[in-house]
């Protein structure tokens, strides 16, 4: 029998929030939050510290592809946990990748060896097989590599932190660890069908060495060693000592091509005063290099056909570094954001790998490579990171993000525009601080000052093109519909300059406004625009405003406070102010304060509005919060919609039937986003199709009852906030109603 029923309005809510969902529940068209789809991500989402060319058919036809290895989760479009192999054109994850472990695990070192790629680190599992820090793929699955190895324990798993192949053909692994495979071998052991364990004592060494290279000139080892040189050459069966500065850190090394090796050195002064040293060694001796920049600290060398390339960074202690790369032998600079930690060699082209997020003040994601134009180019387009500004529209998605220029100043500067599934990054010059943005159609726009002055600029072919003003010094950009308004600056506070691009043509639509416009929407079919203004023409018009195709007019009565963001569609319209956070919906007749349901302090750091799916949504926060606050009117009140831990989004935008949040390194469910993560679809659907399966019937009970069971709180059809009777005879009422 069916319960009584009584009248009360579900919310789209009831289908879309909440994206824990009982065991029996499918997911069919229900909103969630997504992580990798917005678009292809140039490089990895995280950290390279290692990578090698790898001929996947051999002596086939196809060219080499890159493997990089590292600490991180997403390639381009893949799913790649630590391991990832460019293959020219995309990205490739190789079957799950390794990881596991205390902390997740991560790859540290990568070689060829008989053909198959050789992975260390530190692991447990490759490709869900049981891998101790060493993994073996044949291109098709992953396994050990010679029993892994171990510590001291001889059971649990040890670190692989450096691998290289000698001249004899065998490899040699060196680490953390005390057996390799069966064999007791401390710290570095080599393989050739059979593990031996290099001569201990006077091998090596009581503490981890941190690398491993073979070249012409012989196998070396470098390591803080309590009881050798920091650095060593295996020569006539017994570790030859090369270079034993007790007061001097060994800071990274680099082969040459003669064989030889640059070493970076840094000795520390008094406090954190350091002086900073390179120097390489041939096979006749020491000697004090010059890369360019004396005094600085050199990260990584490389040399190509000729060419040398020197990673640095002129204060490596300092709060705000410089990092740069000089070439000798070609004419490729370029200031790199974060520091480059080794070059290789790619089809002939040097590849620079690390922490890098943009380099030659374009963005790329840890990896970049040298083109013949003497350009650093990303693999895979595009931009990653924290994302300080944010435009979009249902083609388009606009960011901007911080960039860090000289020791102290912060700009916002990189662009990145996501189009047909790809991003591409938009050049800017190097002193280029972007003030807004907006996308109108398929054309992205931002207001930005340069050498040249504040200028408005249009995204043209991959780079920022002026477009010509009446007014100067344009700041606020705001798409309306199909136009573009634009806000310049004032010396007159009292006073807004507005400029209105519709078709290409530029209009002066200012009419005596008295003050500045932060936020404006289209609302059937006119211009709303809101601020701290409270006249325009001499009569009263109190911070919000209707532009009626030749004067501004007042809506209503006004507001009483300062709005900063508005959102309409054809049915609603809505403002709000910060500190504290209030929001007036317009009736049609006056505007009305709703209940927002959270308590916000008198300084909210950000508080916007935007309209997604015909639903309005809110995103407001402070800096001193967590996590920010995303709610959605459900037609009555604002109903929280449930975010992530560890989400903190500072910005966001309405692409398509989904939202956007932005902000600084989030995370979702435990998986990096760059900066970006997807709320969606959001659509009023239908509020008794509990299940999403797009159909009402008689498993949408069954899933209503496992939720109201669990007093999950989907399962709260009168939104008084508790889940009782009274929720059951609601959800009853939409059910016979087929919605």
């Amino acid at each position: 029998m069916v319960p009584p029923v009584r009248t009360q309005r579900a919310s789209w809510l009831a289908c879309c929030v909440g994206i824990s969902l009982a065991a029996n529940i499918a997911a069919a068209q229900c909103a969630d939050w997504s992580v990798g789809v917005l678009g292809e991500i140039p490089g990895v989402d995280g950290s390279v510290v290692d990578a090698v060319n790898w001929d996947p058919d051999g002596a086939g036809p196809s060219e080499p592809w890159l493997v990089v290895v590292g600490g991180f989760r997403w390639a381009g479009l893949a799913p790649a946990v630590n391991v990832a192999a460019w293959d020219g054109v995309a990205w490739r994850a190789l079957a799950g990748g390794v990881g596991g472990g205390a902390t997740g695990g991560y790859a540290t070192s990568v070689a060829v060896f008989d053909g198959d790629l050789i992975v260390g680190g530190t692991f447990t599992t490759a490709g869900g097989v049981t891998a101790k820090g060493l993994a073996r793929w044949n291109g098709n699955t992953w396994s050990e590599f010679a029993g892994g190895v171990r510590t001291a324990n001889a059971v649990s798993p040890g670190t692989v932190v450096s691998m290289t192949v000698d001249t004899d053909g065998s490899l040699v692994v060196a680490g953390e660890f005390a057996f390799a495979g069966d064999i007791a071998a401390p710290a570095i052991a080599r393989w050739h069908g059979a593990w031996t364990a290099f001569p201990s004592p006077g091998g090596l060494p009581t503490r981890t060495p941190t690398g491993v290279i073979s070249t012409s000139s012989g196998l070396f080892c470098a390591g803080d060693f309590a009881d050798l040189s920091k650095l060593n050459r295996w020569h006539n069966n017994a570790w030859e000592p090369l270079w034993s500065q007790s007061a001097i850190e060994l800071y990274g090394w680099w082969p040459d091509s003669q064989g030889g090796l640059f070493l970076a050195e840094r000795q520390r002064l008094i406090g954190l005063m350091y002086s900073y040293y390179a120097s390489l060694w041939t096979s006749t001796g020491w000697a004090t290099i010059n890369f360019g920049y004396p005094g600085d600290f050199l990260t990584a060398f490389g040399e190509f056909g000729g060419i040398r390339l020197f990673a640095y960074t002129n204060a490596p202690s300092g709060s705000t570094p410089e990092w740069g790369i000089s070439a000798q032998g070609a004419p490729a600079s370029g200031l790199t954001i974060y520091p480059v930690g080794k070059f290789v060699q790619w089809r002939g082209r040097p590849v620079a790998i690390g922490q890098l997020t943009h380099i030659d003040n374009r963005s790329t994601s840890h990896i970049a490579v040298l083109s013949d134009s003497g350009r650093w180019e990303s693999l895979g387009g595009g931009g990653v990171g924290g994302v300080s500004r944010l435009a979009a529209n249902d083609q388009t998605i606009l960011v901007t993000r911080t960039h860090e220029m000289g020791r102290y100043a912060r700009f916002f500067g990189i662009t990145d525009v996501l189009r047909n599934g790809v991003w591409r990054h938009i050049e800017t010059a190097p002193d280029f601080f972007t003030f807004s943005s907006a996308v109108v159609g398929n054309n992205a726009y931002v207001t930005g000052t340069a050498a040249s002055g504040t200028r408005l600029y249009r995204e043209v072919s991959g780079a920022w093109a002026p477009v010509p003003l009446n007014i100067s010094t344009p700041l606020s950009l705001f798409a309306v519909g199909d136009d573009l308004l634009v806000q310049a600056y004032s010396a007159n506070p009292q006073t807004a300059r507005l400029a209105l691009i519709s078709g290409g043509v530029e209009r002066d639509i200012s009419a005596g406004l008295g003050g500045n416009v932060n936020a404006a929407a289209l609302y059937r079919g006119d211009i709303v625009v809101a601020g701290d203004f409270t006249s325009a023409n001499g009569a009263p018009v109190d911070h919000v405003a209707r532009w009626n195709g030749t004067a501004w007019e007042p809506i209503g009565a006004g507001l009483p406070r300062a709005i900063v963001a508005v959102s309409a569609s054809d049915d609603e319209l809505f403002a709000a102010a910060a500190g504290p956070l209030t929001v007036w919906r317009w009736n049609g007749a006056s505007w009305v304060e709703t209940d927002t349901g959270v308590a916000d302090p008198a300084q909210s750091a950000w508080t916007q509005l935007t309209t997604v799916g015909g639903t309005t949504c809110l995103l407001h926060g402070i800096r001193a919060a967590p996590h920010s606050q995303l709610r959605a009117w459900n037609g009555s009140s604002w109903e929280p919609l449930a975010i992530p831990t560890g989400i903190a989004a500072t910005t966001f935008a309405a692409n398509g039937n989904r939202l956007i949040l932005g902000g600084a390194a989030l995370e979702l469910l435990g998986q990096p986003s760059s900066g970006l993560v997807a709320y969606g679809p959001i659509a009023p659907s239908c509020p008794s199709d509990v299940d999403c399966s797009g159909g009402v019937d008689g498993s949408d009970v069954g899933a209503f009852f496992s939720l109201w069971e669990a007093s999950n709180n989907r399962a709260d059809f009168n939104h008084d906030g508790g889940i009782d009777g009274a929720d059951v005879e609601s959800f009853f009422l939409v059910w016979q109603s087929g919605c």
